[in-house]
């Protein structure tokens, strides 16, 4: 199996602003302060790893399906859905929980590569590359269904969704073209665009005007105006692209460079496209995904074993063997806090950010909450229109509590978080030169403690 799923494209197996996607990617997306989870597919491993986004740490490894490869998720963040190469079927993740475990499995076809949803999350497709069709999946159902089998090219690797919600793109690496499925038809119809030789990953811009694919023995990308489906460009990379992904703002694509350990940084705006920097990276680089906020991105090296974070620095993350896909979920939901009876002292200034506050409370963690680290975690405060984070590493530890005392965006403040007790704390901020004009009662306040989060309404005591 492992030498089926190496033809036409090896699976052997760091700080600039990146953003990059494996063909398949998983993101949950869910409004909130914490950050959301990056998930590793460990081709060798036979598991996918779950990395915490905001502490770099791995979280939980579920075990998956023989030779897992292509990672997504659902529109709503729910669940991750992984494509397993070796046992023709797709492990469903329920990312819901603080230890997140797989809870169906649903048969596919043959050789099953990558996965991408419809728009609004209610279809999940997946390539089957062993037998040249793509299975439509009813994620609505419990357990989820497949409803339908359809033909495209031979060997179907990559697979990304339109916006429009009607479109979906198959890079077929055994007949170098890119497969464009109209959903919105019954039965779905296709139609097929020449590209480069074995075509790989394949990414649609924000927009939907463009689409991208990755040729990996040509060692270049093409260029589809999706409105003709036409190729208009074809771009020089490195060797052996696999994985590529557009900025939210369709202004850079970035391609990872299987052979050269690298990653083509293009600028998409110019005519035509073009490399504007090549990046080093890891080994064997074939995956990435980047977070939701654009500021992060990781990146799968298949021979060391790691992923790489790309920022301004870069940071490596073990995790387990021969990681090819990776999908970064968007912000799952903050564990609440009990008991989170907040107290609020406000003066207000004459002029403009001269108002000053002191915000008290205790709180106590939902039982089997891991014990909160200021030291590690962010910690950000609202009060009705006001906000303020105080950055991961900036609390020190002082005898029995954090502390921290500085000015962030002109506002002098000082922190405290004490422990007092199992899974109780206390927190108490003075700010000076804050800007609340227009606080009301009852006022809103929240306070978020890396991914615990509590909010509620506060009458303050407010002095004009």
């Amino acid at each position: 199996m492992h030498s089926h799923a190496t033809h036409g494209g090896p699976l052997r197996a760091r700080h600039v602003i990146v953003l990059l996607a494996i063909l398949p990617t998983l993101l949950w997306v869910r409004p909130s302060a914490a950050a959301p989870f990056a998930f590793v597919a460990n081709t060798t491993a036979n598991t996918v790893s779950v990395v915490d986004t905001l502490t770099g740490a791995v979280i939980a490894t579920v075990p998956a399906g023989p030779f897992p490869l292509g990672v997504a998720g659902t529109a709503d963040g729910t669940h991750a859905y992984v494509a397993n190469f070796g046992s023709n079927t797709v492990s469903v993740i329920d990312a819901t929980t603080t230890s997140p475990s797989v809870v169906a499995t649903i048969a596919v076809g043959s050789a099953p590569f990558g996965v991408a949803f419809s728009p609004n999350g209610k279809l999940a497709f997946v390539t089957n590359s062993g037998s040249g069709t793509v299975s439509e999946i009813n994620t609505t159902t419990t357990p989820p269904s497949v409803v339908a089998s359809i033909n495209v090219g031979l060997n179907p690797r990559g697979i990304a969704a339109a916006p429009d919600g009607k479109h979906i793109y198959v890079a077929n690496n055994g007949s170098n073209t890119v497969s464009v499925i109209d959903i919105s038809a019954s039965p779905p119809a296709s139609t097929s665009i020449g590209v480069g030789m074995q075509p790989v990953g394949v990414a649609v811009a924000s927009d939907g005007t463009r689409a991208y694919v990755t040729n990996f023995s040509s060692n270049t990308v093409s260029v589809i105006v999706t409105a003709t489906a036409s190729v208009i460009a074809t771009i020089p990379v490195g060797l052996q692209p696999q994985g590529l992904a557009i900025s939210p703002d369709a202004k850079q694509l970035y391609v990872a460079n299987s052979n050269s350990n690298s990653v083509s940084v293009i600028n998409t705006t110019t005519a035509p496209p073009s490399t504007v920097v090549m990046i080093p990276v890891g080994a064997g680089p074939f995956g990435a995904a980047v977070t939701p906020d654009g500021k992060h991105a990781y990146v799968t090296n298949q021979a060391p074993n790691t992923v790489t974070v790309i920022d301004f620095l870069v940071t490596t993350i073990p995790v387990g063997s021969n990681p090819t896909g990776v999908g970064i979920g968007s912000s799952p939901p903050c564990v609440p806090l009990l008991d989170f009876n907040p107290t609020l002292n406000v003066a207000l200034g004459h002029l403009i950010n001269t108002d000053t506050f002191t915000l008290k409370t205790s709180f106590t963690l939902s039982s089997g909450t891991p014990a909160i680290n200021p030291v590690s975690a962010p910690v950000t405060v609202r009060i009705g229109p006001f906000a303020v984070t105080i950055p991961a590493g900036s609390f020190r530890r002082n005898d029995a509590s954090y502390n921290f005392q500085g000015i962030i965006d002109g506002v002098s403040l000082k922190a405290q978080v004490t422990p007092a007790g199992a899974l109780h704390y206390t927190f108490a901020l003075t700010a000076q030169g804050a800007s609340l004009g227009g606080l009301k009662n009852p006022a809103s306040v929240a306070l978020t403690i890396g991914r615990v989060c509590g909010e509620a309404p506060v009458t303050a005591q407010i002095t004009p």
